[in-house]
């Protein structure tokens, strides 16, 4: 609220000039007119009443001065707890009509806001007046309305400015001075105090404040409306009488209340994970029987644990039974996979024993492979490491890792199974990409053609002029050369000033013209007449071309100040007629001095600029070339248009299709046990914290694009079986620097491990990044909630108390900080509820300890459209208002400002202003620290 100024009314005009009240007449204005005159007796000052319009002569309303609604129309989840409002462009514009002068800093205005349920309100018709109206029931009108005498309170000025100024006059004088030179600065705003029920309902109506515009809204004889009073509220009772339920309606629009509540409401229901719910989310690990895996492998006598893409942080690690067991069956498996590496039908194999079934010769031998010949499974990555056989020993690659451990042989096979289930999607989408790349084939042919047909042309008829040292030439090349310097891309190189000096300062810069050029063309009718040289040495130090195209323009000093001149024919010209007379010599000097500019021509020669020089046209041609200009325009106009790596850098080869797509999600719709196993049993509302499990992704993906290469091979699609079609696992389209999850497979060191080739935290090999899991109904109704991490300091070190490092009211300074924050470099949401963000940080690095502090957890509602309203409940350390403090005003009834009960509130007021700022939600922020989302067993 730094920038918010609230005001409890503002008038503009002559309306400020009232000073009293008067009880049914019109308010007036006394104008006095003097009028001063010269020499004139002065005729007696002209006084006469101004009468002001007033809330019985308005019977309409332009819609087009209302510029918000809150709700706005149609919305069917507004927050129960806040109130609904009006907002008009004009910053007078709800006082405007306002029979009455200002009291004690309060104005009441000449509209009011209600909120009616539908069974509250029927609809009249047949009204003889200009507007619709409605009849407010009975029961309804008890609680429809506030206090008569509390209008003033709930309408005020809003400005996104402070003013300045130490006295009224000042501030008067700012605001004045502000909303002339930025109208969008300021609005008036009617706010309805009607407590909402949840999930019901409403409709909104804008009527008449006062009776007199009541009854001219509802069309009664002018008469009427004139004998009411001007201070006579619409809906008060008067005289013994029942208050009138019966309104016109200046605007209305529907919408309808959440059951749940606002975003402070929603997120203070978010709660870590207890201490039973960590123990359930633990024992939901996956299990995984290697007894007997298939294919006669015996041996291994355990059980060993699944994993997934998101892992639980500070799990105990695997028995040494389970290492021994992964060991056996990975020694078994790679003797198997190993049979796969060579043909089964070539002679290498005739000499291969079979590992399973004995020969017919003799039993007492096993057959050959190439007998009976087996199908292994798959090795995974194959296509990137052709014909490399497995070793299982004790320094395993990711190659050897990948394939012989089962539980990361279950991650690659679940890849081949997404693959194999939307093979037809996947294809369809790789066919398109082929398509797209097709047809830019044809179009790069075109380009092709017309780069080699310029080239062949360019080194024909400009090489030679570039090479040239004729002057001649030179002068011919830089003609040629003149309409092109404007595309010159390195402005302010020494080429181009050069060029366009020596055009733009020659003496005749139309001699560079295509027309000229064209005349003067080598073999032209006019060059064949001047190709006989003329006698004698005239101006022998260059050639008659080069001196007409770079004739002097520049004077010497004292010669005659004009190259040219001519004579107007068949007419005597007195411009220059001068009298001489008979005095003598003197006077004929004179009048030559005065004649010779007009008449001279110098008798110096001007030394000419220097040719252009020969690596100056070399470089000009080199900006211009076909290889430049026609490919380099191919390429910009291609990447505007199709998908990265469309284009092959190998024009005979086709490119990769590539999926950027999050593959997350085809893997959560497959199982989401393999996301996080559980994940069902986290409850509603909770926050919890985990780890990414960088080892699983990556063979996950290479299970995908293995089994992408084994569909292109066998549709028969044309693309390379190597490439890398996967990089993606999780969602970065909402990172401030979005990278993919693993580099390219064909470019992974043969010794490296699995799971170190992930770029998305910032660099290979790194950490598994920390993940937070949420699920609640925070996310579902603000989708765009701010998540992240902020560092936290020591509040009380021996308290082991935090606070944040940031400055809370420096928030435009948290965007460039990379220190102190970290926002989520990836994430993912899967149905119904869940919202995952990975953050480039550590478990231990947020966790902290007894001497380093951690980080904060951070939930920011973003800054949107302003509301008003209370908080549901009120929070031990909160200085805001809420409604569980104001008891006595059930739903559906108003807020009455004057009871005691609302005195009470933490700031409370009665000023329009006051108001306003008590019931402003401003946004809200939640800072959890990450140690109390950690699981206890870490």
């Amino acid at each position: 609220m730094a920038n918010y100024t609230f005001l409890p009314f503002l008038r503009r005009g002559i309306v400020g000039l009232l000073n009293s009240n008067v009880e049914k007449d019109r308010l007036t204005i006394p104008l006095r007119l003097q009028v001063i005159g010269e020499g004139e007796t002065l005729p007696p000052p002209i006084e006469h009443p101004i009468q002001l319009l007033g809330p019985g002569d308005i019977t309409g309303l332009n819609h087009q001065a209302i510029v918000r609604t809150v709700p706005r129309a149609g919305v069917n989840d507004f927050e129960a707890n806040f109130l609904a409002a009006i907002e008009f462009y004009d910053e007078d514009f709800t006082w405007r009509y306002s029979p009455l002068i200002p009291d004690s800093g309060k104005l009441a205005p000449w509209i009011w806001l209600i909120v009616l349920t539908e069974n509250e309100y029927l609809r009249v018709t047949g009204v003889k007046g200009k507007l619709p109206a409605i009849d407010i029931t009975s029961e309804a009108m008890l609680s429809a309305f506030p206090a008569p005498e509390t209008t003033a309170s709930w309408a005020h000025v809003h400005l996104n400015f402070e003013p300045e100024g130490s006295t009224a006059k000042a501030l008067g004088s700012s605001i004045q001075q502000n909303l002339n030179q930025n109208p969008n600065l300021g609005c008036s705003r009617l706010i309805c105090p009607k407590h909402l029920r949840a999930n019901t309902s409403y409709r909104g109506f804008l009527i008449p404040a006062f009776e007199k515009g009541r009854k001219a809204g509802l069309g009664h004889p002018e008469a009427d409306v004139a004998a009411s009073s001007n201070s006579q509220i619409s809906w008060a009772s008067q005289e013994g009488k029942l208050a009138p339920n019966r309104f016109p309606v200046y605007y209305e629009w529907p919408f309808s209340t959440s059951l749940e509540g606002d975003f402070v409401d929603l997120a203070r229901r978010l709660s870590p994970l207890t201490i039973e719910e960590q123990n359930n989310l633990a024992a939901a690990t996956k299990l995984l029987d290697i007894r007997d895996p298939g294919w006669g492998i015996r041996g291994a006598k355990g059980i060993i644990r699944l994993e997934s893409a998101l892992k639980l942080p500070g799990l105990p690690p695997d028995s040494a039974n389970e290492l021994d067991d992964k060991k056996l069956l990975g020694k078994k498996i790679g003797l198997l996979l190993n049979l796969g590496i060579v043909a089964q039908d070539s002679a290498e194999a005739k000499g291969t024993p079979h590992p399973y079934f004995k020969s017919e010769d003799n039993l007492t031998e096993q057959s050959n492979l190439d007998d009976d010949p087996i199908i292994t499974p798959p090795i995974y990555g194959g296509f990137y490491r052709p014909g490399q056989p497995l070793s299982a020993g004790n320094s395993q690659s990711w190659y050897e890792e990948l394939n012989l451990n089962p539980v990361y042989r279950v991650a690659a096979a679940v890849g081949t199974g997404v693959v194999q289930k939307d093979q037809e999607e996947l294809m369809d989408i790789a066919w398109e990409q082929w398509g797209t790349y097709a047809d830019t084939r044809k179009i790069e042919n075109r380009w092709l053609f017309s780069e080699q047909l310029s080239k062949r042309m360019g080194l024909k008829r400009i090489q030679p002029m570039v090479d040239s040292t004729d002057p001649v030439v030179q002068y011919r090349a830089t003609g040629f050369f003149s309409p092109l310097i404007p595309t010159i891309k390195k402005d302010g190189t020494t080429t181009q000033k050069m060029v366009k000096f020596t055009t733009a300062n020659a003496a005749m810069p139309s001699t560079f013209s295509s027309a000229f050029l064209k005349v003067t063309r080598k073999g032209g009718p006019l060059m064949r007449r001047f190709e006989e040289k003329p006698k004698g040495t005239f101006f022998a130090a260059v050639k008659p071309l080069v001196l007409m195209a770079a004739m002097p323009t520049t004077a010497i000093q004292g010669a005659a100040n004009a190259i040219l001149f001519w004579l107007n024919s068949g007419a005597a010209s007195s411009e220059h007629v001068i009298k001489v007379g008979l005095g003598g010599i003197e006077p004929l000097k004179s009048a030559m001095s005065l004649w010779l500019p007009y008449v001279s021509m110098q008798r110096a020669r001007v030394e000419p600029r220097n040719d252009l020089h020969k690596s100056t046209m070399a470089e000009l041609w080199v900006q211009i070339s076909p290889e430049n200009t026609i490919m380099s325009r191919f390429k910009s106009m291609m990447d505007r248009k199709l998908p990265t790596n469309i284009v092959a850098a190998d024009g005979n080869k086709p490119p990769a299709p590539v999926f950027r797509e999050a593959t997350y999600a085809r893997l959560a719709e497959r199982n989401t046990d393999f996301i996080l196993p559980g994940l069902e049993k986290i409850p509603q509302n909770r926050v919890a914290i985990l780890k990414a499990n960088n080892k699983f992704i990556e063979s996950y993906l290479v299970g995908l694009n293995h089994e992408m290469a084994h569909e292109f091979l066998w549709r028969e699609f044309p693309a390379p079986l190597n490439a890398t079609y996967f990089s993606q696992f999780w969602d970065v389209r909402n990172s401030t620097t979005p990278k993919q999850d693993i580099q390219p497979i064909q470019n992974w060191k043969s010794n490296s491990k699995i799971g170190k080739h992930g770029i998305a935290t910032g660099q290979a090999g790194s950490e598994d990044p920390m993940v937070v899991v949420i699920r609640g109904d925070l996310l579902r109704k603000y989708p765009n909630t701010e998540i992240f991490m902020a560092r936290s300091t020591w509040d009380n070190k021996k308290a082991g108390s935090h606070k944040l490092v940031l400055d809370v009211n420096e928030q435009s300074k948290w965007v460039d900080d990379t220190l102190d924050l970290r926002r989520p470099i990836f994430s993912a949401r899967i149905e119904p509820d869940y919202t995952f963000l990975g953050f480039n940080l550590g478990i231990e690095e947020v966790r902290g300890n007894a001497e380093v502090p951690g980080w904060f957890f951070v939930l920011k509602e973003r800054t949107g459209d302003t509301n008003f309203g209370m908080d549901l409940v009120a929070e031990p350390s909160s200085k805001d208002p809420s409604w569980d403090l104001l008891t006595e005003v059930t739903e559906n009834q108003c807020i009455q400002i004057e009871s005691d009960q609302f005195k009470t509130l933490p700031r409370s007021g009665k000023r329009a202003d006051q108001v306003a700022s008590m019931l402003y939600q401003r946004p809200f922020m939640l800072f959890v620290h990450a140690g109390r989302l950690l699981p206890d067993f870490i």
